[in-house]
Protein backbone atom coordinates (compact mmCIF):
# COMPACT_ATOMS: atom_id res chain seq x y z
CA UNK A 1 0.00 0.00 0.00
CA UNK A 2 3.05 2.52 1.15
CA UNK A 3 4.23 1.61 -2.99
CA UNK A 4 0.98 2.88 -4.13
CA UNK A 5 1.12 6.28 -1.82
CA UNK A 6 4.93 7.25 -2.84
CA UNK A 7 3.68 6.47 -6.70
CA UNK A 8 0.84 9.08 -5.77
CA UNK A 9 2.65 11.46 -4.06
CA UNK A 10 5.76 11.62 -6.92
CA UNK A 11 3.20 11.93 -9.97
CA UNK A 12 1.54 14.95 -8.45
CA UNK A 13 1.22 17.39 -11.59
CA UNK A 14 1.39 20.67 -9.37
CA UNK A 15 4.95 19.59 -8.05
CA UNK A 16 5.76 20.75 -12.08
CA UNK A 17 6.44 23.94 -13.10
CA UNK A 18 3.73 25.36 -15.50
CA UNK A 19 4.38 27.64 -18.49
CA UNK A 20 2.55 30.19 -17.44
CA UNK A 21 1.65 33.05 -19.54
CA UNK A 22 3.16 36.42 -18.49
CA UNK A 23 0.52 39.27 -18.15
CA UNK A 24 2.61 41.53 -20.17
CA UNK A 25 2.90 39.11 -23.15
CA UNK A 26 -0.94 37.95 -22.89
CA UNK A 27 -1.80 41.84 -22.88
CA UNK A 28 0.35 42.17 -26.20
CA UNK A 29 -1.02 39.40 -27.64
CA UNK A 30 -4.63 40.22 -27.29
CA UNK A 31 -3.22 43.75 -28.44
CA UNK A 32 -1.97 41.99 -31.43
CA UNK A 33 -5.03 39.90 -32.30
CA UNK A 34 -7.51 43.01 -32.17
CA UNK A 35 -4.74 45.15 -34.42
CA UNK A 36 -4.81 41.91 -36.87
CA UNK A 37 -8.90 42.13 -36.57
CA UNK A 38 -9.07 45.89 -37.31
CA UNK A 39 -6.65 46.36 -40.03
CA UNK A 40 -8.17 42.59 -41.91
CA UNK A 41 -11.70 44.99 -41.97
CA UNK A 42 -9.78 47.95 -42.91
CA UNK A 43 -8.82 46.22 -45.50
CA UNK A 44 -11.96 44.67 -46.31
CA UNK A 45 -13.50 48.38 -46.53
CA UNK A 46 -10.90 49.84 -49.46
CA UNK A 47 -12.40 48.27 -52.27
CA UNK A 48 -15.89 49.92 -50.84
CA UNK A 49 -14.14 53.17 -50.13
CA UNK A 50 -13.08 53.51 -53.56
CA UNK A 51 -16.78 52.74 -55.47
CA UNK A 52 -17.77 56.92 -53.87
CA UNK A 53 -14.44 58.56 -55.55
CA UNK A 54 -17.30 60.21 -58.12
CA UNK A 55 -19.41 61.80 -55.24
CA UNK A 56 -16.14 62.88 -53.18
CA UNK A 57 -14.76 64.79 -56.32
CA UNK A 58 -18.40 65.90 -57.01
CA UNK A 59 -18.23 67.66 -53.33
CA UNK A 60 -15.34 69.70 -54.31
CA UNK A 61 -14.09 69.35 -50.62
CA UNK A 62 -10.66 67.89 -51.53
CA UNK A 63 -6.90 69.69 -53.06
CA UNK A 64 -6.40 67.99 -56.51
CA UNK A 65 -3.66 66.13 -54.97
CA UNK A 66 -5.31 64.65 -52.79
CA UNK A 67 -8.02 63.67 -55.06
CA UNK A 68 -4.64 62.51 -57.17
CA UNK A 69 -3.79 60.17 -54.64
CA UNK A 70 -6.65 58.54 -53.83
CA UNK A 71 -7.30 57.95 -57.68
CA UNK A 72 -3.75 55.99 -57.14
CA UNK A 73 -4.69 53.81 -53.96
CA UNK A 74 -7.81 53.08 -56.20
CA UNK A 75 -6.39 52.28 -58.92
CA UNK A 76 -3.63 49.78 -57.18
CA UNK A 77 -6.27 48.09 -54.87
CA UNK A 78 -5.89 44.88 -55.33
CA UNK A 79 -1.95 45.07 -54.88
CA UNK A 80 -2.21 47.05 -51.51
CA UNK A 81 -5.05 44.27 -50.17
CA UNK A 82 -2.34 41.32 -50.92
CA UNK A 83 -0.16 43.43 -49.27
CA UNK A 84 -1.69 44.17 -46.39
CA UNK A 85 -3.36 40.90 -45.87
CA UNK A 86 0.47 39.23 -46.01
CA UNK A 87 1.32 41.69 -42.87
CA UNK A 88 -1.60 40.74 -40.81
CA UNK A 89 -1.12 37.35 -41.58
CA UNK A 90 2.42 37.62 -40.55
CA UNK A 91 1.17 39.67 -37.68
CA UNK A 92 -1.16 36.51 -36.65
CA UNK A 93 1.72 34.22 -36.60
CA UNK A 94 3.83 36.14 -34.96
CA UNK A 95 1.61 36.44 -32.07
CA UNK A 96 0.47 32.63 -32.15
CA UNK A 97 3.97 31.99 -31.21
CA UNK A 98 4.75 34.39 -29.10
CA UNK A 99 1.77 32.78 -26.99
CA UNK A 100 3.40 29.62 -27.67
CA UNK A 101 6.32 30.94 -26.11
CA UNK A 102 8.54 30.26 -28.99
CA UNK A 103 11.72 31.52 -28.71
CA UNK A 104 13.61 30.87 -32.18
CA UNK A 105 13.04 33.69 -34.02
CA UNK A 106 15.93 35.79 -33.30
CA UNK A 107 18.83 33.07 -33.65
CA UNK A 108 18.06 32.22 -37.71
CA UNK A 109 18.01 35.88 -38.33
CA UNK A 110 21.55 36.53 -36.83
CA UNK A 111 22.85 33.37 -38.58
CA UNK A 112 21.62 35.09 -41.83
CA UNK A 113 23.16 38.46 -41.14
CA UNK A 114 26.50 37.22 -40.01
CA UNK A 115 26.82 34.88 -43.35
CA UNK A 116 25.81 37.78 -45.52
CA UNK A 117 28.64 39.66 -43.87
CA UNK A 118 30.95 37.22 -44.72
CA UNK A 119 30.39 36.74 -47.92
CA UNK A 120 30.29 40.59 -48.77
CA UNK A 121 33.72 40.42 -47.13
CA UNK A 122 34.91 37.85 -48.99
CA UNK A 123 33.47 39.13 -52.54
CA UNK A 124 34.44 42.99 -52.02
CA UNK A 125 33.29 43.52 -55.67
CA UNK A 126 29.97 43.48 -54.35
CA UNK A 127 29.91 46.87 -52.70
CA UNK A 128 31.07 48.54 -56.09
CA UNK A 129 28.32 47.32 -58.14
CA UNK A 130 25.44 50.16 -58.54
Amino acid sequence: MSDIQEMQDTSNVSDYPSKKLPTMLNVLTILTFIGCGLGAISTFMLPLGCKFIDTIEETGKMKEEELDQLKLICANTTTIMLIAFVGIILCFVGAMLMRKLNKNGLYPLRRWRITSIIKQCHYPRIWLLP
